[in-house]
């Protein structure tokens, strides 16, 4: 799998990896079903792989490489980064940040709804991660990572609303697609980001989001439906309700 990920052509140097990459030949691939999304540089998962790669360099220190990507894909997040701290994925089509099409009413409710809970959730977690094991094991203190992840969270906890309610996709005026449960990274990095600041507020905002999960989805077994991408349930009709979890004596 290293290998595979050392030696792609899905890697952009100093930003990140397509998103989609064929373990065949180790390039990316838009003709392959759903290959469209090989364009996309996504970056919070990225950031996610980038602390796999730096704690494969721990045990293989001849891996440079992998050391060297770690450091450019969490620095590239930094550079995604809008004033607010909120980030994009990078579009290879346009040259830069996720820009959806006006015109295309397909995908979203809000065209410009790119701004992706559960990517920032799984970045900035995976950045915490990676700022406090480089600073244990080598002793190097990127404060400025620590810096984007709480920025970045904050941004994100100003969007839960009083009763827990948090959507999947935002604009930067708080405009939202679709409410779904696919958005479990953020109780992660809430979580995360409490333990990395003592921000109390922080788990009150992790539990309220819990809370509004628990009522709005999971007590009703409804997962499939509310995925991130519109929906996995791929039968004739909607799923059978009548044996959930609510109506169970379980």
């Amino acid at each position: 799998l290293m290998d595979l990920y050392k030696n792609t052509k899905g890697y952009v140097p100093g930003k990140g990896y397509h998103q989609l990459i064929r373990c065949d030949t180790g390039n990316f691939d838009t003709t392959v079903p759903h290959g469209w999304y090989s364009k996309y540089l996504v970056v919070g998962p990225d950031v996610q792989l980038a602390y796999e790669l730096y704690k494969y360099w721990e045990t293989h220190p001849q891996e440079t490489w992998a050391r060297d990507r770690a450091i450019e894909m969490a620095k590239f997040l930094l550079a995604m980064q809008q004033p607010c701290g909120a980030f994009a994925n990078w579009d290879t089509d346009v040259g830069g940040p996720s820009i959806m099409n006006p015109d295309d009413t397909r995908g979203t409710k809000f065209n410009a709804c790119i701004y992706s809970m559960s990517d920032m959730g799984m970045g900035f977690y995976h950045l915490y991660l990676l700022y406090d094991e480089m600073k244990s094991f080598e002793g190097v203190d990127h404060s400025d990572w620590k810096a984007a992840a709480d920025k970045g969270v904050g941004w994100m906890a100003s969007q839960v609303k009083p009763d827990g309610e948090l959507a999947r996709n935002y604009d930067l005026h708080g405009n939202y697609d679709k409410q779904t449960t696919g958005i479990i990274e953020a109780l992660l990095v809430f979580d995360q980001a409490y333990k990395q600041t003592g921000d109390k507020k922080l788990a009150e905002t992790r539990d309220r989001l819990e809370n509004w999960l628990y009522n709005k989805f999971i007590r009703f077994d409804d997962w499939a439906n509310g995925s991130v991408d519109g929906g996995a349930w791929q039968g004739t009709d909607w799923p059978d309700r009548k044996s959930t979890r609510l109506n169970s004596s379980h």
